[in-house]
């Protein structure tokens, strides 16, 4: 670490404008694949140029591939915890683990378009766009444009939208079957290395979001310590992002992350981090790294096309949910896959889970905010633990579901536990695809489906509401 008391930067990167004084209607929104008509086009020419066994099914972003990517790669490290080496000068620092999101059950929403079908991540009614969300569009333009052009687009009052539509950059992938877009942020023109824009807010803001002004005070002053430190905020990264920076970078063709520190009024400073470092942390090992993506892009298309086969007969219109759950005591991974037929009920969605919730728990009636674990084993503790989804007014046909188990061998002999990967290693893996017999239980369907959409806290650990769930 390297920790600089004077400013490197000018004070137009120092100063944050606050949201009120941007002008947001000069800032696109974002396109997810499934509403992005230029991803379909150059999808489907690609498509064309192919024999129809060499095309590619399915469409994603990185913002819609690197969540359930990550639960495959757990699966597939037996899931590893990242490393803190070289961080251990705190005592908070001596032992890291995976933020407790990073495992949370993951929700796809597969639409057809143009023959193929595109993959949104599901959202959640209660969802909105937070000040960190917003910041981070408007702060990627002030980091990549001259303060004289980017005060008259985007800073109120002065602001003014001249017309012209901005243009946005990406990287188009194939990866197996699928066709993967990339948002590109900034270029070093020295070296012409593509690397991407992270704003990281610090942790206080990032605990209590809602809540962001009370916490503009807090500033990062110190290089180690428990709070306000750079390492604090480091420490924070590692359990939290670089599963997700390591992947999109991987999908972008990108060299690595420039990351800026702030706490929504200030920037106290940046750093830009290579994959090389990111692997170490997350993998263990940038060979490690380069494989993992590999081995778990391959096993994620393999259980998406099995996903897909459990409903031969459906419709052209028809819609796919699949929501994956990991196991970490089982050591698997469960898929949830529910079709979504055009002009019926979508008994999967967060409006009718949050309807479900209501009925169940009427004390908790309107919910309009995310319940806290407790409330959640609360309203589980109401289901019988022989009621099947039925009850909730889900057809248990429209859902099926399967298991997925993987074992990883290094050179040739089995790894029982979490493991790293050496350059001179061989690693192999196979994986178990297992049918569940039966409807599924209304506890682990309500369970699942509020962690998914983000509607309950996940638990820190298992209680006994909730002995049958797979969460």
């Amino acid at each position: 670490f390297f920790f600089c008391k004077k400013l490197q930067f000018t004070s137009f990167l120092q100063q944050i404008p606050h949201v009120s004084e941007t002008n947001w209607e000069a800032i696109p929104s974002f396109r997810s694949p499934c509403n992005d008509d230029v991803l379909h086009r150059v999808a489907a020419d690609y498509n064309a140029t192919r024999a129809p066994s060499d095309r590619v099914k399915y469409l994603a972003s990185t913002s819609s591939t690197t969540s359930a990517l990550a639960l495959v790669y757990l699966l597939l490290s037996n899931f590893r915890n990242p490393s803190s080496e070289g961080l251990k000068t705190s005592d908070f620092l001596k032992q890291i683990a995976f933020a407790r999101y990073v495992s949370q059950p993951v929700g796809l929403r597969l639409r057809p378009r143009l023959g193929m079908l595109a993959i949104d991540v599901e959202k959640s009614a209660l969802s909105a766009d937070t000040v960190l969300m917003k910041l981070g569009h408007s702060m990627e333009r002030m980091l990549t444009m001259e303060p004289n052009c980017f005060n008259a687009r985007f800073r109120l009052p002065a602001a003014v939208v001249d017309g012209d539509a901005e243009e946005q950059s990406y990287n188009y992938s194939r990866v197996g079957d699928f066709f993967l877009r990339a948002q590109l942020d900034a270029m070093d023109r020295k070296t012409g290395k593509v690397f991407d824009l992270k704003t990281r807010a610090v942790a206080p803001i990032r605990w209590d979001v809602q809540n962001y002004e009370n916490h503009v005070s807090y500033q990062i002053t110190r290089l180690h310590g428990t709070m306000c430190s750079f390492e604090r905020e480091f420490y924070d990264l590692i359990r939290t992002a670089f599963i997700k920076y390591a992947f999109q970078i991987r999908i972008g063709r990108m060299d690595g992350a420039f990351v800026a520190f702030h706490n929504t009024s200030e920037i106290f400073g940046f750093e830009y981090i290579s994959i090389g470092e990111i692997d170490k942390y997350v993998f263990g090992s940038e060979w490690w790294g380069e494989l993992a993506f590999e081995r778990s892009m391959q096993l994620y298309n393999s259980v998406m096309d099995h996903a897909l086969s459990l409903f031969p007969d459906r419709g052209p219109e028809d819609e796919i949910r699949i929501v994956i759950c990991p196991l970490r005591v089982a050591q698997s991974l469960h898929f949830f896959v529910q079709r979504i037929v055009p002009g019926q009920t979508d008994t999967g969605s967060s409006e009718f889970l949050i309807e479900q919730l209501a009925r169940l728990a009427p004390h908790f009636a309107p919910i309009r905010d995310r319940l806290t674990a407790e409330e959640l084993d609360t309203i589980l503790e109401s289901i019988p633990r022989t009621a099947d989804i039925s009850m909730l007014g889900v057809d248990p046909a429209s859902i099926r579901s399967f298991s997925v188990q993987s074992r990883s061998f290094i050179n040739g002999k089995l790894a029982p536990g979490p493991f790293v990967l050496g350059r001179n290693d061989r690693y192999d893996a196979a994986f178990k695809i297992g049918s569940i017999p039966g409807a599924i239980p209304a506890r682990v369907f309500v369970q699942v489906w509020a962690q998914m959409f983000d509607v309950a806290e996940m638990a820190r650990k298992s209680s006994s509401s909730s002995s049958s769930s797979p969460a």
